[in-house]
């Protein structure tokens, strides 16, 4: 039996897990991080796949071994990278799932990838002692080391290492690698069982004879925070020694600054391993928190009898208290909140395993940028990197072991068989020993087993034995038997109404809420509420991740056992290249940022997120209350600019002193007199911007924090502000009369009408519209060099859209060629014609014929090339209101238009786009898509300098879209559809949530707006 087929083995001759630190030549070198005594074994390797153990040549590890025509790979990488496998299908795996049994790993089937590379170790090096160690490897695997077998190991996602001391030698050396696609412990997995390759950093460290094998550092707060005692605990290994005495110097310093000695140790007769103590009592210590990651080294450095170097050992540590406290999580005396990401999928598959530094570090600093504190690192563990940018950035970290698959039978077998404990264990350790001194990890996580068994408390027992400051949770854990938090994968607000206490409100819980974590709930309810919950995935964003974010955050925010969430949305390590956002093809809701271009949602985020907030307390008066929700930072590195605006143009920015706000603190600020001083005169917005002014890890000074924006009265044109009036002008017993019985009202104006068929041609200087008298479509164009045959065209059509949810087919046909579809779905029933002296009134009744409903449009059309258009939804209950569509029939030399933006904003996630006046990116291959909310008006110059506007009485939704609905037009045509404003109500329980068929309207709806023709 290979080792591989048995679950009971774990390693052979592998080191104990212990904290990642390595020897430098001096203390100079260990705070630069500099000339550590690595030998990387990164690079190009040789490697060559077999289909099966039996297939395997013999002897593969000779040094002699003739490897010159194998296949080469870089690593770290996943051998589909270098396009030399595609991704294996699960085959035998996944069938095993779908057979709800554990996979049988047969030999015929398991193909084994032999890798082999050479390299060098310096003769400076040939009297210490050598460890191979693995940053983390998927697969199972021997290792063979110039020729000869040095170990095994069943493969994990945290440091592997082994002694090979004996088995290196100076000068040129080989090691083979024997890698098994699966193993026994393969369905500790849930997912990419299937990535072939080398996929963490590969690499040998020295040491001196004597050395540091493992660092803890432990340390209690005293009443006074600024104020602990430091406990170290230090394993010596050393073996043929030449001296009798050494000393332990130990060193304490912040980060970036030179450490002073805080004591020193003296020891005698080392020989093979011995366990070290040492307490220091310290004052005056800067904490570490999301929002201050104060960072201190802590060096050792052992010195022989003679004062000479031994060696020199170096730990990052910070200083914070985590803590549960009145169900309430407290991170050094504070109540926490956890505005966090899941990690599952930081990276694309392509990044997600390969180590590099500077994405790592890049990616840590965006989290930051967008207000994220947290992420948690869903049953993959990340390079050592990765945590140690977190703790120079400030992110909590949630760590998961290494466990997980959502089979059920699979999974009742992982947490009760005896024989699984071991290697489960054996991941548990190997976790907390590589993360137990970094700040950054304020949690573990037990995995996502959805089954509960003896395994998960005696695991529970491990953590609790190797680390008691930090709380653990465990997802299949329903009746809370060993979890410290209440983990619920997707939280609601509902949900939480029923298992939290309200912070000012209290009521009686009448019944049971029903499918709590799937339905597996027998213990009390009472039993929750005593627990702090923490929301693994916030809930209710299944067609939009962060649909309603905002509001879902503002209601858990009510209940004190409510400790925050992670949002399931991903990241990529790209950040933006292009201009050009389209989220309507791609359909990646999930992604953070995908191909260089930053997702609006990032945006949301964002926004959702930030810590400074701004209240209006008097409209009139304009005064304003300031708010820092941070924790532990004042705002004193914030500058507040006010900008004053009017349709998103700015009449005058002012830098606003206040007052420095401490955390959980407000103030009062009073913009009357900034008003009155510098003479703005007429705005309808306000707008508070947080700038930093100062550089700091991961903004640069100048960079936006946190943003408000007030709306105010907005002024609206006379010809359209009693629009009211004129449906009031048309006679009922006219509405619904014939067309044969149709007459005009003659009356002298500057324009001209003809009644032509089935159509009105009304002329004016430059232009001409066309008015169907069939569906009460309006047609417009320009003209150009004194002709209408080579003009500009523009066009308008509308339709009463009813029932969305049960009428989808429908709605997809009239989205895919509106102004057909439209038309062969209303009639006008009834019209009206009224001339002015300056304009010419045109009233249509119109029925929808497939379900009936009635809507009524009106067109003001004056001499001045302007149009009116006034469109009302009579009495239409649960629809998605009319939908009317702009097309901009000629070519387009530039736009702008003023709304939420400039990316998409969906009403539902609009609150991270500013209002604002923003250009339309009109290349020829690319335009900017998607659903722009709260929209005011659109701006179009033609060619030869042609104005046209679009000038909305309401703020309303529009999509932008390329379609080619006319053939002969080959000038890219431009389309938009204007969607009524849609507003989520709520729902009978009083909470807030998203669904699309829960969108409820007023029985009348109303658009307005004018176009402007023709004007430069």
């Amino acid at each position: 039996m290979y080792p591989w087929d048995n679950t009971t083995i774990n390693g052979i001759n592998t080191e104990d897990s212990v904290v990642q630190a390595y020897n430098y030549k001096s203390v100079e070198d260990a705070l630069k991080d500099e000339n550590k005594s690595i030998i990387s074994l990164n690079g190009r390797w040789k490697y060559k796949i077999f289909e099966n153990v039996h297939s395997v040549v013999e002897n593969f590890y000779d040094t002699e071994f003739e490897d010159s025509n194998w296949e080469r790979a870089s690593v770290p990488s996943i051998l589909k990278e270098d396009n030399h496998e595609e991704t294996y299908t699960y085959y035998n795996y996944i069938g095993a799932f779908r057979k709800n049994s554990i996979p049988k790993i047969t030999g015929k089937s398991n193909r084994v990838i032999i890798y082999r590379r050479s390299f060098y170790v310096s003769k400076q090096h040939n009297t210490g002692e050598f460890y191979l160690c693995f940053e983390g490897m998927i697969h199972s695997f021997n290792i063979y080391l110039n020729g000869k077998y040095v170990g095994y190991s069943y493969g994990k996602l945290t440091p592997i290492e082994f002694k090979v001391s004996d088995n290196i030698r100076e000068g040129n050396n080989t090691i083979c690698i024997e890698m098994v696609e699966f193993s026994d412990s393969t369905y500790l997995h849930s997912k990419d069982c299937s990535i072939l390759g080398i996929m963490r950093s590969v690499f040998i460290y020295y040491e001196p004879k004597l050395h540091i094998r493992d660092i803890n550092v432990v340390y209690s707060f005293k009443e006074d925070i600024s104020d602990c005692d430091l406990k170290v605990q230090l394993k010596l290994r050393g073996n043929g020694v030449e001296f009798e005495k050494y000393s332990i110097k130990v060193m304490l310093g912040e980060y970036g600054y030179s450490p002073k000695r805080i004591g020193e140790i003296s020891c005698k007769d080392m020989t093979g391993e011995k366990n070290i103590e040492c307490e220091f009592e310290l004052k005056n210590i800067n904490i570490w928190s999301c929002e201050n990651p104060n960072l201190y080294n802590i060096i050792f450095k052992v010195v022989d009898d003679c004062n000479e170097i031994v060696t020199i050992k170096k730990q990052v540590i910070g200083f914070r208290e985590v803590m549960i406290k009145n169900n309430i999580l407290m991170i050094n005396r504070k109540r926490a909140e956890i505005k966090g990401i899941n990690g599952a999928n930081l990276f694309n598959k392509e990044h997600k395993y390969p180590e590099n530094e500077k994405s790592f570090e890049e990616e840590v600093k965006r989290l930051k940028q967008f207000n994220i504190n947290s992420i948690i690192i869903n049953e993959y563990p990340y390079p050592q990197v990765f945590y140690k940018y977190c703790d120079i950035y400030g992110i909590y970290v949630v760590d998961e072991v290494e466990i997980g698959n959502f089979n059920r039978r699979i999974g009742k077998r992982i947490v009760n068989d005896e024989q699984l404990l071991r290697c489960c264990k054996d991941r548990v350790i190997s976790m907390i020993e590589r993360g137990k001194n970094h700040p950054s990890i304020i949690m573990w996580s037990l995995s996502r087993i959805l089954s509960f068994g003896e395994n998960i408390e005696k695991l529970y027992e491990t953590i609790k034995k190797l680390d008691k400051s930090r709380p653990v949770f465990y997802l299949g854990d329903n009746e809370l038997a060993v979890s410290d938090v209440f983990a619920v994968k997707e939280g609601t607000p509902n949900f939480q109404r029923v298992t939290g206490e309200l912070k000012e409100l209290s009521y009686p819980i009448k019944e049971r809420i029903k499918n709590i974590t799937r339905g597996f709930v027998t213990t009390s309810l009472e039993r929750y509420k005593n627990k702090p919950i923490l929301y693994l995935s916030y809930g209710g964003f299944n067609e939009y991740p962060l649909g309603m974010l905002n509001e879902h955050l503002n209601e858990f925010k009510k209940y004190e056992n409510w400790i925050g969430g992670f949002l399931n949305i991903h990241s990529s390590n790209v950040i933006v290249s292009e201009e050009n956002y389209n989220i309507i093809k791609r359909k990646k809701h999930n992604v953070f940022i995908e191909n260089g271009i930053i997702n609006p949602l990032a945006y949301e985020i964002k926004k959702c997120f930030q810590s400074i907030n701004v209240e209006i307390i008097d409209r009139e008066k304009m005064i304003f209350e300031i708010k820092n929700n941070y924790k532990f930072i004042t705002t004193e590195k914030f500058d507040c600019i006010i900008k004053f605006t009017k349709d998103g143009e700015v009449l005058s920015t002012q830098v606003v002193k206040y007052p420095i706000v401490a955390p959980y603190e407000s103030c009062i600020i009073d913009l009357n007199h900034y008003n009155i001083e510098n003479k703005i005169g007429d705005f309808n917005q306000i707008e508070f911007s947080f700038i930093l002014n100062e550089n700091t890890e991961c903004y640069e000074v100048g960079a936006e924090v946190a943003w408000e924006q007030f709306e105010f009265k907005r002024e609206i044109e006379g010809l359209c502000s009693a629009s009211k009036e004129y449906c009031n002008l048309f006679s009922k017993d006219k509405k619904n009369k014939c067309f044969e019985e149709y007459t005009i009202n003659n009356k002298p104006n500057n324009l001209k009408i003809k009644n032509i068929s089935e159509r009105y041609l009304i002329t004016g200087k430059n232009f001409q519209v066309s008015v169907c008298k069939v569906t009460g479509n309006i047609r417009m164009e320009v003209k150009r060099n004194s002709s209408f045959n080579k003009g500009y065209l523009m066009e308008v059509c509308s339709a009463s859209i009813s029932d969305f949810e049960k009428n989808k087919l429908l709605l997809l046909k009239v989205l895919d060629k509106l102004n057909k579809k439209l038309s062969d779905h209303k009639r006008v029933i009834g019209q009206e014609i009224i001339l002015e002296a300056d304009c010419i009134i045109i009233y249509f009744d119109i029925k929808e014929r497939l379900l009936g409903h009635r809507f009524s449009q009106i067109y003001k059309i004056y001499d001045s090339g302007k149009i009116y258009c006034n469109y009302t939804c009579e009495g239409v209950r649960n629809s998605k209101n009319f939908i009317t569509n702009i097309n901009i029939l000629s070519r387009i030399k530039e736009g702008n238009w003023c709304g939420r933006g400039p990316y998409e904003s969906h009403p539902w996630t609009k609150n991270g786009m500013k209002y604002g006046k923003f250009k339309i990116n009109l290349n020829e291959d690319k335009l900017l898509l998607g659903r722009r909310s709260d929209v005011k008006n659109f701006d179009f110059i033609l060619e030869d300098g042609v104005y046209n506007s679009v000038k909305f009485m309401s703020e309303v939704d529009v999509v932008l879209k390329k379609d080619s609905m006319v053939e002969d037009i080959k000038n890219a045509p431009l389309s938009m559809d204007i969607l009524s404003d849609e507003k989520v109500d709520l729902n009978k329980s009083g909470f807030l949530y998203y669904e699309k068929n829960n969108l409820k309207k007023n029985n009348n709806k109303e658009l307005e707006f004018i176009i402007k023709l023709g004007s430069d």
